[in-house]
C-alpha cells in the first residue's frame, strides 16, 4: 500500500523534530525514541484526523494492528493529560516553520523521561 502524502508530510515533520524516520516507525523497533515517534504519528492521525484514518487504517500504515494504535493514542492522550514532557513536541507538528530557541535547528531538544 502507498502511503498517502499527507501521511509521508507529517511523518518527515516528526523525523525532523525527533530524528526517528518513517521507516524505523514502521518497524517492529520498540526503543523508546522510536516508539514515541510512533505513538505521536498515531495520535496526530487519529485525533487530528479521525473523520479520515481508523485505528485499521493507521495500523495498516504502521504495520500494526488497531488495538496497538488504540494503545499509542491513550499513551499520547494520558502524556497530554497530564503534562508529560516525552511529548511535548507534538505541539510542534503542526508548526512546519517550529525553530529550536535553543540552538536554532527545527528539532525539538526536550530531555527525554526515562
Amino acid at each position: 500500500m502507498k502511503t498517502p502524502t499527507f501521511i509521508t508530510e507529517i511523518a518527515n515533520r516528526i523525523e525532523a523534530i525527533t530524528g526517528v524516520t518513517y521507516e524505523d516507525i514502521c518497524t517492529g523497533n520498540r526503543k523508546a525514541e522510536v516508539t514515541r515517534a510512533r505513538h505521536a504519528l498515531m495520535w496526530y492521525l487519529y485525533r487530528r484526523h479521525h473523520y479520515k484514518y481508523s485505528l485499521s487504517a493507521i495500523g495498516i500504515l504502521l504495520n500494526r494492528n488497531h488495538t496497538s494504535v488504540y494503545h499509542g493514542v491513550l499513551v499520547v492522550d494520558w502524556a497530554l493529560h497530564n503534562n508529560d514532557s516525552r511529548f511535548k513536541f507534538i505541539q510542534t507538528i503542526e508548526d512546519p516553520d517550529y525553530i529550536c530557541p535553543q540552538c536554532g535547528c527545527k528539532r525539538n531538544h526536550t530531555p527525554a523521561v526515562q
